[in-house]
């Protein structure tokens, strides 16, 4: 935690931790056991304590005691810093007046804008975390090199903010748009490594590769925000892809020469997602008449809400379940 803090910092702590051994010691010496004699402080005053720094321009408190207990601490530490804790008193929710909600859904976005029109994309992968910067509305008004430029230069401070809002550890790898100029890309690299200076967690970053890769290291203290406040899609399984509905239709024609080649069913019975069903029905109406007539099979379709989107069941006239027999698996489109 002293990495970065200069004297007037270290002398500041040594001064509030030998008034604070000072105090547990005459406490304790007129203490009858069992006693209380110290208590850690509060999360939210260890947070000040860990996190806040002259980069904080303000911080609001909306619970009294909270309040108290962080500005004594303050006082006693940094008293610099005791005017910028502010005692929050509004009516509506704190969350609510400072907009916090929807900051906190915005850092689950996989696409994040840049100021003139670019984005970058945020993709988790298994072994590393990509980030891929597009110039995106971004057109510039001089040549193209100096649109890209502009674009990698806003990138390169978005993505260490990003990775300290969400918290991301582990590899990442920043695809930032080809340059051709070699200046260009020390510009770029310079201003990545000088933002990454700005986070607490250990970082490193490499050179820019002749592909425009950066290839750079964050420590890992705990699991992403993703991670912690999300789960995998139960219908995709975390792939973020679902079969299409033409991809549906594929699979029950396929289903149905299997059926045909059975040979002993006339009538079946297909369940399939809601969407799905009302696609066959609706927009391939043609087509699904023509699978009865080739296939010689009267087929019963009905829709089954408590089936997702890739899932289907099909029954025998006689109510037998032949899924398993001619269903296979199906492809992600």
């Amino acid at each position: 935690m002293g990495e970065g803090k200069g004297d007037a910092e270290y002398a500041a702590d040594i001064k509030h931790l030998t008034r604070l051994w000072q105090k547990i010691e005459k406490k304790a010496g007129g203490s009858r056991a069992p006693s209380l004699i110290h208590r850690e402080l509060e999360m939210t005053a260890s947070l000040i304590r860990d996190l806040f720094t002259d980069d904080v321009e303000e911080v609001f408190i909306d619970d009294k005691q909270s309040f108290t207990e962080i500005e004594r601490y303050l006082k006693a530490v940094s008293p610099e810093l005791a005017e910028r804790v502010k005692h929050y008193k509004g009516k509506d929710p704190i969350f609510d007046a400072f907009n916090i909600e929807a900051q906190i859904e915005k850092t689950f976005e996989r696409k994040v804008w840049l100021k003139k029109g670019g984005y970058i994309c945020i993709d988790h992968a298994e072994a590393l975390v990509a980030v891929d910067v597009n110039t995106g509305r971004f057109t510039g008004k001089k040549n193209q090199e100096e649109t890209i430029f502009r674009t990698n230069m806003e990138a390169a401070v978005e993505v260490p903010r990003q990775l300290r809002l969400r918290d991301i550890g582990g590899i990442i790898v920043v695809d930032f748009i080809d340059m051709e100029s070699d200046s260009n890309k020390r510009a770029v690299l310079d201003t990545l490594r000088a933002e990454l200076k700005k986070d607490r967690a250990r970082t490193k970053a490499f050179a820019v590769s002749e592909l425009g890769l950066v290839e750079m290291t964050r420590q890992r203290e705990r699991s992403s925000l993703l991670h912690y406040y999300t789960e995998d899609c139960p219908t995709c399984g975390g792939l973020g892809k679902v079969p299409s509905n033409e991809t549906m239709l594929v699979k029950l024609e396929r289903a149905m020469r299997r059926v045909m080649a059975m040979g002993s069913h006339k009538r079946v019975t297909v369940k399939v997602a809601p969407d799905v069903a009302l696609f066959l029905v609706e927009s391939e109406a043609r087509r699904f008449s023509e699978m009865e007539k080739r296939f010689k099979i009267s087929i019963d379709l009905k829709d089954d809400p408590q089936l997702k989107r890739g899932e289907m069941k099909i029954f025998s006239e006689k109510k037998h379940e032949l899924t398993k027999q001619v269903v296979g698996a199906v492809p992600m489109t």
